[in-house]
């Protein structure tokens, strides 16, 4: 995940123990879980947790006596269902306390220290509810930050700690980024440590229906369910909740878009890698070539006039690819992509982040911190329009835009009064864009809510001081496909369609297939589905299973030109020549002139050793296509093993002369050598040496061994001449 691999500091052996553990509990196997966890815990010295899984041990002991007592207990299931608990609990609770033992981990220090601090100076979360109502804006900013951390480092709520932070939630003199702040928090803190509570909380921020309160509240949901997918079959109160809230009104749709750009996060650090090694450089080439081409030095003379320049136009004629670069990447950032994290990650050295809970605070002009980074700034310069702007801007998250103001905050003034004001100039048409997107799509701003809020989740898990310590939630085998979240919305296949579709646009064909299987829908989405399925195992080099599915959809349509033409390439990859000839030669029928096709035919013919159909399929290719430089090697073999070797030689000194490769010369070597020019042959054999290990030249040679016997080549010969040119590789030319 992110930036660099991970590294995570509890001890590997430790937590492998621990998924073991949890594994078992869900399996139903109890006892060896409670084996387990007596063994790691006598191990790591926690006497407690030792005490605990005796008291749970008869507990159990007593259930299984009782159950096989011929004793009828209509309590047993739930008794049974309330011990799986209390165990997945004494897990979670042990590991924890291992993690808390590790000197190497940045947040088990920070939770120790916040812990102590926090008790040594009696603050507490019922503390901070009765100061904040009538503190100053900044005390209020600092006592909202310890009720952050306060929440994050919480493993498990007291009744009274959750009455109080739901009253926050609910109150009308919190604001709506201190009420997006411990949502934030709780979904850390849920992350961290498993707690109903939490999840509770979390539901009730959802209910509130709070702009950005709910967003934040979902988005933590949707992350819960996904990594705790495997627990939530215990917990039928969590599921209960679920398919409440499923029925209302966006639900899906909503899930919809935080499963995209959840997506999307997959492909982030792909877009940073090509901020850095494409653009980048290509942009640094670029300079002088600009200076040159625009005269730039001479803007500040005299004669200067404000005409435009008649050669802008022609800037990036001679960096076509770069332009087409910037624009891929101009699209993806329209559509949510995380475009800025390669710029912006350098950006979070500032002392502003060295508080966790301002990762996550949403970006506000009322933000005191805002204002102090301007407060000496010329008086001309427009600094309320601009964070106001600023705000309003949708494709940059809020950690973004913080980075953003504190850089500016680092400049000299003239260069801040001239960033400002080119912000200013396309701050305003983005929200030009921003506004006519909602005209026509009500949903665009919980869209672009949702998104800059991941993207703020994902920098604090990739960028912040304790990236090596956070469970990452966006590792690439998270997926949200098999969780029962996922399930749920199996009600509207509509949702699942989408969603499988947008994995096929994304490449990640596996999920793609994965999706496609949940949905069970008519017979023309089933033919879709099939043909969408079959070109994902394609693409994933699985061709027997892509070919089963091409010939479950050619059921519905057989007069398919692209699936005659997918059938017969896939029947071609597993070895199946003549279905795969059957194939194309339909679709040459509706495509007579597709010299694709033809040359696939060709290809068949070739590997089924059908030389002289092949060389007849490769000569068409060649007269439709005369300048065809490839076409040249399949004919110059076919002709070489038919035994017509003018003609090979022929090809083979063409594509010397235009594109050699050491296979041209080793079968240029094959017609010297049938045709008893052993001398040339050598001088030939020898210059493909110059290109490849003499291992793989005698591979090739061997290979070739059965048609330069057919066309009278010795077999000792063949040995004779590997050892002379073992002894002799170099041409001596």
């Amino acid at each position: 995940m992110g930036l660099k691999s991970k590294k995570i500091t509890i001890m590997i052996s430790d937590y492998n123990t621990y998924t073991k553990i949890q594994q078992h509990i869900l399996d139903n196997e109890l006892l060896t879980s409670i084996e387990l966890m007596k063994k790691l815990a006598n191990e790591t010295g926690n006497v407690s947790i030792s005490e605990e899984l005796e008291n749970q041990l008869n507990i159990y002991t007593q259930m299984l006596l009782f159950t096989f007592s011929d004793a009828n207990d209509p309590q047993r299931s739930k008794i049974y269902t309330t011990l799986k608990k209390k165990l997945l609990h004494i897990n979670d609770t042990l590991i924890e306390k291992i993690k808390n033992t590790d000197n190497n981990s940045v947040l088990a220090y920070e939770k120790k220290t916040f812990l102590r601090k926090a008790l040594q100076s009696q603050i507490s979360i019922a503390h901070i509810f009765q100061s904040y109502r009538t503190a100053d804006q900044k005390l209020r900013k600092q006592l909202f930050e310890h009720l952050f951390m306060f929440i994050w480092f919480t493993d498990n709520f007291k009744e009274a700690d959750a009455d109080i932070l739901n009253k926050i939630l609910l109150s009308g003199r919190t604001e709506f980024y201190e009420k997006s702040l411990i949502v934030s928090a709780i979904t850390l803190s849920l992350l961290r440590y498993f707690d109903l509570k939490k999840f509770e909380l979390l539901f009730n921020a959802y209910d509130t229906n709070a702009k950005y309160v709910w967003n934040r509240a979902m988005v933590g949901l949707v992350f819960a369910f996904c990594v705790y997918d495997k627990r939530i079959k215990v917990y039928e109160e969590l599921k209960e909740k679920l398919n409440t809230i499923v029925e209302d009104k966006g639900f899906e749709n909503y899930i919809q878009m935080i499963v995209f750009q959840l997506i999307r996060t997959r492909e982030t650090e792909k877009i940073s890698e090509k901020f850095r090694n494409e653009i980048i450089p290509e942009m640094t080439k670029m300079q002088p070539y600009i200076e040159e081409k625009l005269d730039l030095d001479k803007i500040l003379s005299d004669n200067f006039m404000e005409d435009e320049n008649p050669d802008w136009e022609k800037l990036f004629e001679d960096s076509s690819d770069l332009l087409n670069k910037i624009e891929e990447i101009s699209k993806m950032q329209m559509e949510g992509s995380d475009v800025f994290l390669s710029a912006f990650s350098q950006l979070k050295h500032f002392d502003f982040f060295n508080s966790s809970a301002n990762w996550f605070l949403p970006f506000h002009k009322e933000n005191t911190e805002i204002k102090q980074i301007f407060k000496s700034t010329d008086a001309e310069l427009d600094v309320e329009t601009f964070v106001e702007g600023l705000q309003k801007v949708v494709y940059i998250c809020n950690s973004d835009k913080y980075s953003f103001c504190f850089n500016i905050g680092m400049m000299p003034e003239m260069q801040q009064k001239m960033v400002v004001n080119m912000f200013k100039a396309e701050a305003e048409t983005m929200r030009e864009i921003a506004e006519e997107d909602q005209m026509f799509n009500k949903d665009i701003e919980n869209k672009h809510i949702f998104t800059r809020y991941i993207q703020d989740i994902y920098r604090f898990y990739t960028l912040s001081k304790f990236k090596n310590d956070l469970k990452d939630i966006f590792d690439s085998e998270f997926y949200i496909e098999n969780t029962y979240l996922f399930k749920i919305l199996n009600k509207n296949p509509k949702i699942i369609r989408r969603i499988a579709e947008f994995f096929m646009q994304k490449t990640y064909y596996s999920s793609a297939i994965e999706t496609y299987f949940k949905l069970s829908d008519d017979e023309k989405a089933k033919k879709r589905g099939y043909e969408k399925i079959a070109f994902a195992y394609q693409k994933l080099k699985i061709f027997d299973k892509a070919l089963k599915y091409y010939k479950l959809a050619e059921l519905f349509n057989s007069n398919s030109v692209w699936l005659n033409k997918k059938i017969g390439f896939c029947s071609r990859k597993v070895g199946d020549y003549e279905n795969a000839l059957l194939y194309y030669e339909k679709a040459e029928v509706q495509q007579p002139d597709n010299l694709h096709i033809i040359a696939n035919k060709g290809h068949c013919y070739l590997a089924a050793e059908r030389y002289e159909e092949a060389l007849q399929t490769y000569f068409k290719v060649e007269y439709f296509e005369p300048n065809n430089v490839y076409v040249k090697r399949p004919l110059a073999w076919c002709s070489f093993v038919l035994g017509k070797f003018d003609s090979a030689k022929k090809y083979i000194k063409s594509l010397i002369a235009e594109n050699s490769s050491p296979h041209d010369f080793i079968n240029l070597g094959h017609v010297y050598f049938c045709k008893n020019k052993k001398a040339l042959s050598v001088k030939t054999y020898k210059k493909a040496l110059e290109k490849i290990t003499f291992s793989d030249f005698k591979k090739t040679l061997l290979n070739d061994k059965p048609h330069l016997l057919k066309h009278g080549v010795a077999e000792e010969d063949i040995y004779l001449l590997l050892d002379y040119l073992r002894q002799n590789p170099q041409t001596g030319d």
